[in-house]
């Protein structure tokens, strides 16, 4: 029975009909055409799939991709990329740049203490903590300490000072004036700087080839320079009378930036007080320049 009715619908798909077009009017026959309802449905199957392939290289390989939502050609994408990684290069380099003016605004006020703790290579061991009890001196521990003190100039170990010395202690410093150095570095003092007096009309040079980064009218400092140098150094010239220098102008070593004088509230006589900054930290300008 199934067979039957299996074989009776492979009939009637196979089954040839006939499709005769005649005229309105005279009922004239103009064509006929031998169909059967195989041929209709692969007909039919073609002519979906000849569409199909148009319509997908239409959209494929002409402009009208891009009016397709979510579909985008090569260049598209590659731009996409581009600007991505452009971003990502702008955002470091703002980070950086605000790092940078962290680290001026510090210079220029004066507030190392705020910046460099987070610098500090070593803690500090006189950093003890509340309630601690100092451990009592013992014979032996005295007797160790002597000879510990005795035999320091063999100690190859040396704290962040000395590792500072040693990152910048072979740069040719050009000096910035010369003249009497009236007050010396002093941490303790609030004093991160030399006030160096010479004559009125002396022209400041700068220590070392480098970038004009700072160059204006502090109400503190007056005609204040600041040049951003190699291996993370910066170099103050605070107090002048004229400036000679502007921002992002490049300075070599011994060039003249501006000339000394007494500008701002702090000044008291013609004087350049000068300021030596390592990595975010002041150091002695007299350990390496020879004023």
């Amino acid at each position: 029975m199934i067979k039957a009715k299996q074989k009776s619908f492979l009939q009637k798909l196979k089954r040839k009909y006939r499709l005769v077009v005649l005229s309105e009017e005279s009922l004239e026959e103009r064509a006929s055409f031998s169909l059967s309802r195989v041929n209709v449905l692969l007909v039919s199957s073609l002519v979906v799939l000849l569409v199909s392939i148009g319509v997908y290289s239409l959209i494929s390989f002409t402009s009208l991709r891009e009016y397709v939502p979510g579909y985008a050609d090569f260049d598209t994408r590659n731009e996409f990329a581009v600007n991505a990684n452009k971003i990502d290069s702008l955002e470091q380099t703002i980070d950086q740049q605000y790092e940078k003016n962290q680290i001026l605004a510090n210079i220029l006020s004066g507030n190392v203490e705020e910046y460099s703790k987070e610098h500090y290579r070593f803690k500090d061991s006189l950093d003890v903590k509340e309630g601690t009890k100092p451990l009592a001196k013992s014979k032996e521990d005295s007797i160790l300490r002597a000879e510990f003190e005795k035999d320091e100039s063999f100690n190859v170990f040396f704290d962040e000072d000395e590792q500072v010395d040693q990152n910048i202690k072979n740069i040719l410093f050009f000096p910035p004036v010369r003249g009497i150095i009236t007050e010396k570095f002093s941490l303790i003092n609030g004093h991160q700087a030399v006030d160096i007096a010479s004559s009125p009309s002396a022209g400041i040079k700068a220590v070392l080839e480098g970038t004009v980064i700072y160059s204006d009218w502090n109400v503190n400092t007056g005609y204040t320079v600041v040049m951003q140098h190699k291996k993370n150094l910066i170099s103050v010239y605070k107090h002048n009378s004229v400036l000679l220098k502007k921002i992002g102008n490049f300075v070599q070593a011994g060039e003249t930036i501006a000339i000394i004088g007494e500008s701002g509230e702090l000044s008291q006589g013609p004087h350049l007080h000068f300021e030596l900054w390592y990595d975010g930290n002041p150091v002695d300008p007299e350990k390496y320049i020879a004023f």
